[in-house]
């Protein structure tokens, strides 16, 4: 058996074959975000698989290797994964290694994250949007998005609430 992504399995294989008998629905569009493929198998989801790689990001991104954190993270934030999106939108913002920073990249990350509604890339939108870094400045709608993370208890986003009530 060989593991591949976005392959379906050989259809004319025993394994396939024995596979349909034993799961007859099978719709490729419907599969989950978080899922493998293996070859003579089918498809199934794999939070384990899902885990391993958010371990491998987090790894990385302690060693400092922003190239494999940024490619692993993408290879999730192009699924749709809003934590990844966030991820890769911070590696963009900050840069670091050989990732160069790029705040009209961390923007679309971030951008992604937050139309899932997705507070931490709410937050980072918002911000972004207050400073016009990658986005057109637009005080108003930064701080909407800001709100909307604060009230979905993002610990950032109501730091940065407190700050800006307080600065008046």
């Amino acid at each position: 058996m060989t593991e591949t992504t976005g392959q379906p399995p050989v259809m004319d294989s025993d394994p396939y074959k024995s596979w349909v008998k034993k799961w007859p629905i099978h719709i490729e569009e419907c599969m989950p975000k978080d899922c493998r493929i293996i070859e003579g198998v089918g498809e199934f989801p794999d939070s384990d698989f899902m885990r391993r790689q958010r371990h491998e990001i987090d790894e990385a991104l302690k060693t400092r290797n922003f190239a494999k954190a940024a490619m692993l993270a993408k290879i999730h934030a192009d699924k749709g994964d809003a934590q990844s999106q966030v991820v890769l939108g911070n590696i963009y913002k900050d840069g670091g290694g050989d990732i160069q920073q790029d705040m009209t990249e961390a923007a679309k990350w971030f951008r992604k994250a937050s139309d899932q509604g997705y507070a931490e890339g709410q937050m980072y939108l918002g911000y972004l949007q207050v400073n016009g870094a990658g986005v057109p400045k637009d005080v108003v709608e930064g701080i909407k998005l800001i709100r909307k993370a604060a009230e979905a208890r993002n610990r950032q986003a109501r730091l940065f609430m407190s700050q800006a009530y307080l600065a008046g």
